[in-house]
């Protein structure tokens, strides 16, 4: 006798978006979910940097500034390893699977990030002269700030990850459905906006819409994460720069 042909299975698995092949192939979450990761991220960090504090000893302005620092590391590595979970979550995959996908670089794609990099810098820098004219500069914390090691480490490394997955990812992917100028418009402004300080937000804002449309017209993250890391990279330079005792 024959075996009976085994019965489709009716699981309702075919209800599940199926997991993603490129980048392109990814499913978002709605809106709730940039802001539930940001606000994780940024219990995370101030966790590590309490944790820091309490775990430190020597004077209390430089445990103090240590802490921050160690917070905001912690921020922004928390930030990436939410976002990739989010959206892992929502394909049905792995946060690796995921993270693979967005690396994925295409041939130009360094190419494209340098031929754009004047012009997120050039429009930074015209943004900061208009501010600086009218009496606003930026907090000269940010530059004994960056002076750390660890700190200008992961300016260019961690957080052109971290913000491009939560800018061009997350929010990106959420206000997608309500068509490419939302998109690049919304997640170009949170992103600038995170910055906190108001002339880093509003200096910023021309690059984040430039990083936006790079992600629009490629369909991809890598693009986005290679001119960020370039465009953060000239920034630390240049800041150091301006310490005392720097090389400007």
């Amino acid at each position: 006798m024959t075996e009976p042909a085994p019965e489709p299975d009716s699981g309702g698995e075919s209800d599940l978006p199926a997991r993603p092949a490129s980048w392109g192939d990814v499913s978002w979450p709605g809106l709730w979910a940039p802001l539930v990761v940001i606000m994780g991220a940024f219990l995370a960090g101030v966790l590590s940097a309490v944790v820091w504090a309490m775990s430190s000893s020597g004077p209390a302005d430089a445990v103090v500034s240590d802490a921050v620092a160690a917070g905001q590391v912690a921020m922004w590595l928390a930030l990436a390893v939410f976002s990739l979970m989010t959206v892992a979550s929502t394909n049905r995959t792995s946060a690796v699977a995921i993270a693979r996908l967005a690396a994925r670089v295409d041939r130009g794609d360094v190419l494209l990030a340098v031929v754009l990099l004047p012009v997120v810098v050039a429009s930074g820098t015209i943004v900061e002269e208009v501010l600086a004219h009218l009496g606003l500069e930026m907090d000269p914390e940010s530059l004994d700030f960056l002076a750390r090691p660890a700190v200008a480490l992961a300016a260019v490394t961690v957080v052109p990850a971290a913000e491009e997955l939560w800018g061009r990812g997350l929010i990106y992917g959420a206000f997608a459905r309500h068509g490419p100028v939302a998109a690049v418009g919304v997640s170009g402004a949170l992103t600038a906006a995170a910055h906190l300080d108001l002339v880093q937000s509003l200096s910023a804002l021309p690059g984040m819409i430039v990083l936006g449309w790079l992600r629009h017209r490629t369909g991809r993250l890598a693009p986005c994460v290679i001119l960020h890391a370039l465009n953060n990279l000239a920034a630390v330079i240049w800041l150091l720069g301006q310490r005392p005792g720097g090389p400007g």
